[in-house]
């Protein structure tokens, strides 16, 4: 089978070659796909060395793979897609699957064993690598080689996480936060002067307010006045321009992206430009000392300028610092302003948790400042992040590479370089760990731990966890806090979405993670690195 596998490949080759005398362009496209498919085809019929072959995920075709499978789920969130498509298996039985694109394959899972076992051996069976997945040349290229996306065994990586660590300690965030109360304050006043009560906002972009000029200012000493009216910064609209532009591409496979979408390409690029030079200006501005720390101690941007990697005795380059600097700005508040929005969301559904939160948030703290005592004492406010975390992290799933040939679960081959994709939301929705309502928002759940400890997983685990876990934390207490004190958020009965998001259809209104909603509106961005609920709200007066 191998053997006759390999015949038509050759076969298939030749006559494209014959081809390409007449249409080359076209011919070398219809090439590469048919050599994909055929080398796909040998990997089909092969045996394994030790294992069984993965299952593959139904609607498989020639050439293409699951490539339609996966294009039915993109139509409302590219995130949600990875997920729909897990569940979608899971009902068929498979909790581990593979999917293939093109000829190139991923491996799923939502099966907590298998995930304990791709993360328990990061990175020494399986690491964060993303080089062999078709679209991320790209996003090297717009986002960087920073924390977030370097692979674990370049000096990209070891060199900042070791020494990034510090500041990202419990003791460095709590030196943090009376900035964070700072922001937080400014973000409350800047809400009754721009929007006010009766007035209504859209949510997302004032969490968003939030969360850049907090990591901007505590991480760098820049402070890019989010507050000063209700526009979005230059910043974010550059972004999120990079991110909406990838609309269209994902209705075109990736390999064509360079023949079919040229033009969306370079205005992409451009305003990728736009976000890059801002943080190339931000590290200017420190090195010329236009710029300092807004504390007495020095902040993430001087380790950066001037802390070595103790074992090698590297500084960080430019290139890694402007990264760097990218990834803080854009991962730091994307996935905070997700999971802030979405947990109004969730809390505006059920107004029963958020009644009880409220009256937690007078009697530990009152209408005066939040205090570094005050947040072990919020139980309840710490159990609703957590649920929320549950029900919709903001990494809906993660990835790392197979390092040779692996058995999973004793029973599972996945060959040397394959990607495996761990659905972080598929895992969260487990209803054998989380019992029969694990798609209600009960905070109460949390006043005993989870019986796997990898059951909850939305910051990772392992030596790739999320590197800014404490300073989103207490970024998130402080702003709630903050905002419950000050207001009651209501979602009006008519609400029109923003160009970029979509309201969530009623016939998805019972699948993760839209279900704790209990049936009340929301939206979703259509294309996002992180996963978030959003909605538009009416500001009212707090109750209490």
């Amino acid at each position: 089978m191998q053997q006759k596998a390999s015949t038509v490949s050759f076969l298939s080759i030749m006559v494209l070659s014959k081809l390409s005398q007449h249409r080359p362009v076209a011919s070398a496209v219809l090439m590469m796909l048919v050599t994909h498919w055929c080398v796909s085809l040998v990997k089909r019929v092969s045996k394994t060395q030790r294992g069984k072959r993965l299952p593959y995920a139904s609607g498989w075709l020639p050439i293409v793979g699951n490539l339609f499978s996966f294009m039915k789920h993109f139509k409302l969130n590219n995130q949600l897609a990875f997920s729909a498509l897990s569940l979608e298996e899971k009902q068929k039985g498979n909790s581990m699957f593979q999917v293939e694109v093109f000829g190139a394959r991923i491996c799923f899972t939502s099966d907590v064993d298998a995930v304990e076992e791709i993360l328990a051996n990061d990175p020494t069976r399986f690491t964060k690598n993303f080089d062999k997945l078709p679209t991320f040349k790209y996003t090297k290229e717009l986002l960087g080689d920073g924390l977030f996306f370097a692979n674990t065994d370049s000096e990209n990586w070891m060199i900042p996480h070791k020494i990034l660590k510090a500041p990202f300690s419990t003791g460095g965030v709590r030196a943090l936060m009376p900035m964070m109360c700072e922001q937080a304050d400014a973000l409350v006043q800047c809400l009754k002067r721009e929007v006010g009560y009766g007035g209504i906002c859209h949510i997302d972009h004032w969490v968003t307010k939030m969360a850049f000029e907090t990591i901007a200012v505590c991480a760098t000493g820049t402070s890019f006045g989010s507050f000063d009216d209700n526009q979005d910064s230059a910043f974010i609209k550059a972004m999120n321009n990079v991110l909406f532009g990838f609309e269209p591409l994902m209705k075109i496979p990736v390999q064509l992206w360079p023949i079919l979408a040229r033009k969306q390409l370079a205005q992409i690029r451009a305003d990728g430009k736009i976000v890059r030079d801002t943080c190339i200006e931000v590290v200017r501005k420190r090195r010329s000392r236009e710029t300092q720390t807004v504390s007495s101690k020095r902040d993430i941007m001087d380790m950066m300028l001037e802390d070595k990697e103790p074992k090698s005795g590297k500084h960080m380059t430019e290139e890694q610092i402007v990264d760097n600097v990218l990834t803080f700005l854009f991962a730091g508040q994307d996935s905070t302003a997700a999971a802030m929005a979405t947990l109004l969301c969730y809390l505006n559904a059920n107004p029963a948790c958020k009644a009880k939160l409220v009256r937690e948030i007078f009697d530990v703290v009152g209408t005066g400042q939040v205090e570094w005592s005050h947040l072990s004492r919020l139980q309840y406010l710490d159990w609703c992040m957590k649920e929320c975390l549950r029900l919709c992290p903001p990494a809906a799933a993660l990835g790392r590479s197979a390092k040779g040939s692996q058995l999973v679960k004793g029973e599972w081959e996945v060959d040397d370089g394959v990607f495996c994709m761990v659905d972080i939301l598929g895992l969260h929705y487990d209803e054998t760990i989380w019992g029969k309502d694990a798609s209600e928002f009960r905070p109460e759940r949390w006043e005993s731990p989870p019986s796997h400890k990898y059951a909850f997983i939305p910051f990772a685990v392992g030596p790739r966890a999320c590197t800014g876990r404490e300073f989103t934390l207490v970024e998130q207490k402080v702003t709630f806090v903050k905002l419950l004190q000050n207001f009651d958020f209501c979602r009006p009965e008519n609400v029109t979405a923003e160009p970029g998001y979509k309201t969530v259809p009623a016939e998805h209104m019972h699948l993760p993670p839209f279900a704790a909603m209990n049936g009340l509106g929301c939206e979703v961005k259509v294309v996002s690195v992180f996963l978030g609920l959003f909605s538009a709200f009416e500001l009212h007066q707090p109750s209490m």
